[in-house]
């Protein structure tokens, strides 16, 4: 080992700073396991920069949180699980699909039907009374 790096070492062995994984010790409270923390690398709070950015990070925590607390509401107003929700959606979007095949069944049919009385879609809608928009 050169003599730089072991002055890095000592350096290191010796500051303040400690880098540890979260989760492993000191704060038990971060959910992010892999996130790696160091009092050396923390934002100086009088750095203009820095200040902002805490900030940001500190509306969207509270945008996080305020999420959250909607998504439980919004689940226990469903009084389902999600595993339940999930599978109405699934049904509805088989449904969807289902009607839009129908739909275009529709549309080929209305469109053979003006191909065959030699008039427009919208004219042979409008002998059914059917809005062009439908």
């Amino acid at each position: 080992m050169n003599e730089k790096s072991k002055d890095v070492e000592q350096e290191l062995l010796n500051s303040p700073s400690r880098i540890i994984k979260a989760g492993d010790d000191g704060d038990q409270n971060d959910n992010d396991s892999n996130a790696l923390v160091s009092d050396a690398c923390t934002p100086k709070a009088d750095n203009p920069k820095h200040v902002n950015v805490r900030e940001s990070i500190a509306k969207l925590e509270e945008d996080l949180e305020k999420a959250k607390e909607e998504h439980k509401r919004l689940l226990s107003k469903w009084g389902k699980s999600m595993d339940e929700a999930t599978k109405k959606d699934g049904k509805h979007i088989e449904q969807m699909h289902q009607y839009n095949q129908f739909k275009d069944i529709a549309q080929m049919l209305f469109g053979k039907l003006a191909e065959l009385q030699s008039k427009t879609v919208k004219e042979v809608y409008k002998d059914f009374d059917i809005d062009i928009e439908d």
